[in-house]
């Protein structure tokens, strides 16, 4: 798992087989304090 502030991606695939793919948001307690993108 990663922050959704960080860029991310995935290459195509080159398979003939059938790819799933799963995604959601989670928002932990005290999120803006201690996990949210940084000011730099």
């Amino acid at each position: 798992m990663f922050p959704t502030w960080l860029a991310h991606s995935v290459d195509a695939s080159g398979s003939d087989e059938t790819r799933i793919s799963v995604s959601f948001n989670d928002m932990f307690s005290a999120f803006s304090e201690k996990m949210s993108q940084p000011l730099w």
